[in-house]
């Protein structure tokens, strides 16, 4: 969801695009914010290779995946679990359920590939 950031207009962020502004006060309801101006149609995840860790030098993890979902929150949340985080813990994820945006659910029985 969060690469969601950059598809609104500058004139959405008070007239000029700086991304940076979009970490303050809180990165999550940014996050949220974006999405609500307009929800991604197709969601796609790229897990072939993930990065755990802090972002951009983290440690690359091996999931031989590719995910796809119309919906946007359980996309993330099942990428979460993947990465060995409870998609619950994670403030945006709750908040964009909350907001209508998707749906948290439990993959684990479901899930293919694991």
């Amino acid at each position: 969801m969060k690469n969601m950031f950059g598809i609104a207009p500058a004139s959405h962020y008070g007239g000029s695009w700086n991304k940076s502004a979009l970490h303050t006060p809180s990165t999550d309801r940014s996050v949220v914010d974006i999405c609500l101006y307009k929800k991604p149609f197709l969601s796609v995840v790229d897990g072939v290779t993930a990065l755990t860790g802090a972002h951009l030098s983290g440690t690359p993890k091996k999931l031989n995946t590719i995910l796809a979902s119309l919906d946007p929150v359980a996309l993330d949340a099942r990428g979460s679990e993947l990465l060995g985080h409870d998609p619950r813990s994670l403030e945006y994820l709750v908040l964009g359920e909350r907001a209508g945006l998707g749906v948290i659910t439990d993959y684990e029985a479901a899930s293919y590939p694991p």
